[in-house]
């Protein structure tokens, strides 16, 4: 059973999600890293056992996928307009927000209870999974919610070593500059 949702997600936590090496470049993330046409997803580090890879190494297939991050208060979040240009000019108006959502914990998805998604709603309307996008509009909110994550997991350059707890004073330095990398290869 999933736990209850816990919102709003405070601003320093840091929030996960694996991209395919072709979406990096250096440390940070391109915008199809971010693809909201099928959904976009990650993890809280709040309800992760060791942040990230005792609860993400699991899901990771060995040489295939990064890991990036990005603290919730530094992802971009409100509403954004889009001008659609043509015989029937108009302005569109979407909310863009990073959600909370456990799921069921299954053996295949240890990480589900520390789910998150970013949601794109049309202003003031209810969420629709399925909600269609001019594929430039798109292009521009992936853009915005790939700029603040960067890389901390790259299968070419990761060293064993045992992550600090959640709570440890280590992951402060995130906040100062630090590199999550440097963690782990310290």
């Amino acid at each position: 059973m999933a736990r209850p949702v816990d919102e709003p997600i405070p601003a320093g936590e840091l929030l996960f999600r694996r991209v395919e090496p072709t979406f990096v470049d250096g440390d940070r993330v391109l915008p199809k890293g971010m693809s909201l046409h099928l959904g976009c997803s990650g993890t809280r580090a709040k309800y992760m056992a060791c942040v990230p890879f005792d609860a993400l190494a699991p899901l990771i297939h060995p040489g295939k996928c990064c890991v990036v991050f990005a603290a919730m208060g530094d992802v971009p979040a409100g509403s954004f307009i889009d001008h659609v240009q043509g015989k029937a000019p108009r302005t569109d108006s979407y909310d863009l927000a990073v959600v909370d959502d456990p799921l069921d914990p299954a053996p295949d998805h240890p990480g589900a209870n520390a789910h998150i998604e970013v949601r794109v709603t049309r202003t003031n309307g209810d969420y629709d999974p399925k909600i269609r996008l001019r594929p430039k509009f798109r292009g521009e909110l992936e853009a915005c919610l790939a700029a603040p994550f960067r890389v901390c997991y790259r299968p070419s350059t990761f060293a064993a070593k045992a992550c600090p707890p959640v709570d440890s004073d280590e992951w402060t330095t995130l906040s100062d500059g630090g590199s999550l990398h440097e963690l782990f290869v310290k």
